[in-house]
């Protein structure tokens, strides 16, 4: 109620877990980031399950995360795996998905180093990073999650240093429900 966000961040292990459990029941659209590796199936194979019976359908982003190398061929990849998923459920829908590569920027977030400067240059839009097909992507499901009362005025190149005050517990707007 004190800060009254459109947006609410919660950092929580994708798949097994009660957290988890318990925001994708009440979420308007889930974020799910995964690694490619064989610890990850699992979790992908958990949320692939509950879209095709449901529970979070036409609410799911895919992201394969913090990828240093093989970038598209890995994207792919992990197309092809939620791709037979849903077709060996009868599930004819398609998932947006995205690949996030390391960002030395966002990895100082939180830290004693880390630089509002370096974090305006990968959010600006005229510096398109790897994630800006993703940024936009999510643009546009906000765009069709929040309200239309008047014109948007933000201006999204210009970021207020005091929007990143937040609790104790908080890192810029990303809780971790472990703190």
């Amino acid at each position: 109620k004190t800060y009254n966000p459109d947006l609410i961040l919660i950092d929580s292990r994708t798949g097994f877990n009660s957290v988890f459990g318990a925001l994708s029941k009440i979420s308007d659209h889930i974020v799910a980031l995964f690694g490619d590796n064989i610890q990850n199936r699992p979790g992908i194979e958990f949320i692939l399950n509950k879209y095709v019976n449901s529970e979070i359908k036409g609410k799911l982003t895919i992201a394969l995360s913090i990828v240093s190398s093989g970038f598209r061929s890995r994207l792919t990849k992990l197309n092809g795996i939620i791709a037979g998923y849903l077709n060996e459920k009868n599930c004819d829908e398609i998932i947006p998905s995205f690949v996030f590569s390391r960002e030395p920027a966002l990895e100082l977030i939180g830290t004693e180093d880390e630089s509002i400067e370096d974090f305006k240059h990968f959010s600006s839009r005229t510096n398109p990073t790897s994630y800006t097909p993703f940024l936009s992507h999510m643009e546009d499901v906000l765009a069709s999650l929040l309200p239309i009362t008047e014109e948007a005025d933000y201006d999204y190149d210009k970021v207020n240093e005091s929007s990143y005050q937040t609790p104790d517990n908080c890192h810029h707007g990303i809780v971790n429900p472990e703190e």
